[in-house]
């Protein structure tokens, strides 16, 4: 029996795949818990009228992460903080900070990477995720209070 998958399920396949399955397992047991719908000709081109759909979201996410990325390449972000004398950082400065100061900008990011917590006063460099696969580089300078 030809069977539209609603979820995930376990070494069958992944949501929206259209699969061939026995029929007491499809009718006993993915069927009657909701896990799949009959794959009739109606429903095969719903299904592919709702994947041609989530392509397009998904393209238009990635050339807006694109766009944010290539606005943000460069970029440097000043972030203040209390120092000793020897510009050692009381504390560090983690991937958390960056973030915050990212989004004070009004850049939209994922996620920031640092190699290490900064932990003195200069420049340094993270790299922020902005999704759908595109990063890019930017300078984070670290000032004494």
């Amino acid at each position: 029996m030809r069977v539209i998958l609603l979820q995930d399920v376990r070494k069958v396949g992944k949501r929206g795949e259209v699969k061939d399955v026995p029929d007491g397992y499809a009718k006993n047991f993915l069927l009657s818990r909701g896990m799949a719908r009959a794959a009739t000709k109606e429903a095969v081109l719903t299904l592919e009228k709702e994947n041609r759909k989530v392509e397009e979201e998904k393209g238009k996410h990635k050339e807006k992460a694109r766009r944010e990325a290539e606005a943000a390449k460069g970029m440097m972000i000043l972030i203040k903080a209390k120092a000793g004398e020897k510009g050692e950082l009381f504390g560090s400065i983690s991937e958390k900070e960056i973030l915050k100061e990212l989004e004070k900008t009004g850049i939209r990011v994922k996620k920031v990477f640092l190699e290490n917590h900064i932990k003195k006063l200069g420049e340094y460099e993270a790299e922020a995720d902005f999704g759908e696969g595109e990063k890019t580089r930017i300078k984070v300078m670290v000032e004494k209070e």
